[in-house]
């Protein structure tokens, strides 16, 4: 994903999210590579790349993704949250 290649994520996930008005709608969770990325900075990376209807709307900053086996990640975890 775009978020991938911004230097201070080490890795993230993108997931659908229930939304009454769309059905679904793209969220994103963020691992850091060290000092955590602001959500402005994020999303102004994300926008030079990807026009606003394929962006994230719901970005979220983690310790760590959940997994479901090896290197695989839970999205339904992620959903949940």
């Amino acid at each position: 994903t775009v978020l991938a290649t911004h230097p201070a994520v080490r890795e993230c996930a993108v997931y659908g999210i229930a939304d009454e008005r769309l059905g679904e709608r793209v969220a994103a969770a963020v691992v850091p590579a060290g000092a955590p990325p602001t959500l402005e900075d994020l999303r102004a990376h994300v926008s030079r790349e990807l026009d606003a209807t394929a962006a994230p709307r719901e970005l979220r900053i983690l310790a760590e993704l959940p997994l479901r086996g090896p290197g695989k990640v839970d999205r339904a975890a992620l959903k949940s949250r």
